[in-house]
């Protein structure tokens, strides 16, 4: 949960972090995760003990500061972590942020098949695709799409975290901003082809990612499952879009021409969710919630000790540093996003009747996101 994956450690020595030491307002109290941008704990809020939270410590100032900059466009948009706070300490740099559940990779895990049912497949599809959605209209590439980098909220909706990688390719007013190849960065397992090849990534690149996720729980596994080497990874990912992905049992072709007509800027995300959609729909499959019962029984509860049990912290008196006026783009993450998404449908299966093609257009039309 809330990992940190690249770029190289600051010149200056770094101090040690000890369990118990002080960030302004927080106090560590328990590790989650470490990588080479720096390392993520639990904390708590002097001022409320009862308020704990997630904290990423910096070894680069400037790495943190790259990650507030992107983090304040979504401050509370729903699907986008939230930050409650950052800042400079003498002990490092540091973004404090909500403490959710544990992530899509170990809660497969955690399931008996390793893997998501047919139903959660798509439903955590679609909320994937809505949430690169969001970001990728505010002019920001993700660059790590992968399941470990989306934690579960509270049993019914997913967020994205971790934006360490993310390029800014539109700047606030607009302006596009070019992006040049620095090598490859990413995730070997779910990187998109063209990250392979050491060129910037891009909105496309974030979807081909989230198709990969996708696939991995349809089928079980990925045909480069074992490899090492980033080349024949590559070669295998190549020859899965032009000719493996056509072999996929129960695999419709209009999911897969979706697939395949993703372009670098263009993903094409109202054609995705309307395609994935009627899949649900024709194929019987509730709308909601997004995990079936089984999945969510293997949930920790709050009882369990494990840091992913904490109730996420909401800053005193609702105001965080990165917003003291609005809430930002997306709805409100206090709000349930299925009770929204499918407020008109909500744990109903549509039937199948004769005039099924005025069934899915109805029921396209009845969800909030399309």
């Amino acid at each position: 949960m809330y990992p940190s994956n690249s770029s190289s450690l600051s010149s200056q020595i770094e101090p040690e972090i000890i369990l118990g030491s002080e960030y302004n307002d927080w106090v560590l109290t328990s590790p989650i995760n470490s990588g080479s941008f720096g390392h993520v704990y639990i904390c708590q809020n002097k001022l409320d003990p009862t308020k704990t939270a997630a904290i990423k410590i910096f070894h680069s100032p400037s790495n943190g500061e790259a990650e507030v900059s992107i983090l304040e466009r979504f401050n509370h948009a729903a699907g986008v972590i939230n930050m409650i706070d950052y800042g400079d300490s003498r002990l490092g740099y540091y973004i404090v942020m909500d403490l959710q559940g544990i992530d899509l990779s170990t809660f497969t895990r955690k399931l008996p098949t390793h893997r998501l049912t047919v139903g959660s497949t798509y439903r955590v599809f679609l909320r994937i695709m809505k949430i690169l959605q969001l970001i990728h209209n505010e002019g920001i590439v993700h660059g790590d799409i992968k399941p470990a980098n989306f934690v579960i909220k509270d049993s019914s909706d997913i967020v994205l975290i971790d934006f360490g990688l993310a390029e800014t390719i539109t700047d606030v007013y607009g302006n596009t901003r070019r992006t040049k190849g620095c090598g490859f960065r990413g995730t070997p397992r779910y990187a998109a082809p063209n990250v392979h090849l050491g060129n910037a990534p891009t909105q496309g690149d974030d979807t081909i990612s989230a198709f990969y996720i996708f696939f991995e729980n349809f089928c079980g596994k990925l045909d480069w499952d074992g490899l090492e080497d980033e080349r024949e990874i590559y070669r295998k990912k190549v020859e899965f879009r032009d000719k493996t992905v056509y072999d996929i049992d129960n695999l419709r072709m209009d999911e897969i021409d979706t697939f395949l007509q993703i372009s670098a800027r263009d993903p094409k995300y109202t054609n995705i969710l309307k395609t994935f959609t009627k899949t649900i729909v024709e194929r019987n499959m509730s709308l909601s919630p997004l995990f079936d019962k089984e999945e969510i029984e293997t949930l920790p509860t709050k009882n369990e000790n494990c840091y992913y049990g904490t109730a996420p912290f909401t800053p005193l008196n609702g105001v965080s540093k990165t917003d003291k006026t609005t809430k930002s783009k997306g709805e409100d993450s206090t709000k349930g996003y299925l009770d929204e998404l499918f407020k008109t449908m909500k744990k109903v299966s549509l039937p199948k009747l004769p005039k099924f093609k005025d069934v899915i257009g109805k029921a396209i039309d009845n969800i909030p996101f399309l």
